[in-house]
């Protein structure tokens, strides 16, 4: 019996390694699989990659958003740093995806094989899924920055969401600081959740995102105003996230809206 489990764990291991990697523009994602006492667990090695071309590209869509003309800056963290970001974030209760462990050559963490993309996964979802989603994303956001922790480039597929809803913030290469940040990062999610579900964006989206939005007496209207009338303008011509300058317009509008009635209110 053991050496038949013996044999079913090469086999896996083998299997493994045929799979092909996952590629980023800033790192490679290579499958592993280590073995527990008589139990394979399948991983991701992160190895980062050279690419100044998207490094270039991020400064560009960062200015052409307005994030930087406002004071904002970004940079790459090192696998050291993302690590010791994503343990903090764990330690602290945030929807981080746990690294296992790393060394100065790359970071491994758990393959979720059921997990996808926030892209994917709202789109999908029922009105009710899709609004527990914006809450349990938004307040999760909330959480780290009350803490001080800014996630940094939070696009669609940086945030993973299992077939039970939870989530997984992951892929913090890219961290961003400077006094408009938390507006950039709320921003940011705003944005990619609105492309998400842009099909239901008049009456699900823009309406939820707004009061979730005008919540957030911490931050500055007029810079999310900024950067999500810039997201619109820097990708309205990208057939996935553009064509979306009508509904921020409508967006930022009732986000004014609430955030005004909640200050009359106190």
């Amino acid at each position: 019996m053991k050496n038949k489990i013996i044999m079913n764990n090469i086999d896996a291991l083998t299997t493994s390694q045929k799979l092909a990697p996952l590629g980023g523009q800033l790192n490679v994602n290579v499958f592993h699989d280590t073995l527990v006492g008589h139990t394979i667990r399948r991983v991701l090695r992160r190895f980062p990659v050279e690419n100044r071309h998207i490094l270039t590209s991020i400064a560009h869509e960062y200015a052409a958003i307005g994030f930087t003309s406002a004071g904002g800056t970004f940079d790459r963290r090192n696998e050291g740093e993302q690590l010791r970001f994503a343990l903090r974030c764990v330690e602290s209760g945030l929807f981080v995806l746990s690294p296992l462990r790393s060394d100065s050559s790359h970071i491994e963490t758990p393959f979720l094989e059921e997990a996808v993309t926030m892209d994917k996964y709202l789109p999908q979802t029922t009105d009710k899924q899709a609004i527990d989603f914006m809450n349990v994303n938004f307040a999760d956001l909330t959480r780290a920055h009350k803490m001080g922790a800014i996630y940094g480039d939070r696009w669609s597929e940086n945030t993973l969401v299992m077939p039970n809803g939870k989530i997984y913030n992951i892929d913090f290469d890219i961290s961003i600081s400077g006094p408009p940040a938390k507006e950039f990062e709320v921003a940011q999610v705003a944005y990619y959740t609105l492309a998400a579900l842009r099909l239901r964006a008049q009456e699900l989206a823009i309406p939820h995102l707004a009061k979730l939005l005008a919540m957030r007496s911490d931050l500055n209207m007029k810079y999310i105003d900024t950067f999500l009338r810039g997201h619109a303008m820097h990708f309205n011509a990208n057939n996935k996230y553009g064509g979306l300058t009508t509904e921020v317009d409508t967006l930022v509008k009732r986000m004014y809206e609430e955030y005004e009635s909640r200050q009359r209110s106190k």
